[in-house]
C-alpha cells in the first residue's frame, strides 16, 4: 500500500517537487548488492513533474555566488522512494572536502 504523500506545509522552499514512477526492475525491495543498473519507467505526465522540479532546482542554485565556498558546495539530492514509488528532488549540501 502506498504511503501517503506528505503535506506541502512539511516541506521548505529547498523543496523543488516530486513524481511518481510506475515500476522499477527491482519490484519494491531495494537495489541488491552488485547492481549496476535500476531502469525506472515514469509515464509522460509524471516526467514533466520531474523535469520541472530538476529546472526548478537547478534555478535555484543557479543564483548563488559559485566564487564562495557555500556556493560551491550546493547540489541537489535526488531521491528515490521504493515504499511509496516517488521521486524527490531537494536542494541540499556537498560534503567539505579536507585539504590534502
Amino acid at each position: 500500500m502506498p504511503l501517503p504523500k506528505p503535506p506541502k506545509s512539511l516541506h521548505d522552499e529547498r523543496f523543488f517537487g516530486s513524481c511518481a514512477f510506475a515500476r522499477n526492475n527491482q519490484g519494491t525491495v531495494a537495489v541488491p548488492e552488485g547492481n549496476q543498473a535500476l531502469n525506472i519507467l515514469l509515464s509522460f505526465s509524471e516526467t514533466l513533474k520531474l523535469k520541472l522540479a530538476l529546472e526548478e532546482g537547478l534555478l535555484k542554485l543557479n543564483r548563488y555566488n559559485k566564487n564562495t565556498m557555500e556556493g560551491r558546495r550546493c547540489a541537489l539530492k535526488i531521491t528515490i522512494q521504493f515504499g511509496n514509488e516517488r521521486i524527490l528532488v531537494n536542494e541540499d549540501k556537498l560534503p567539505q572536502q579536507r585539504p590534502k
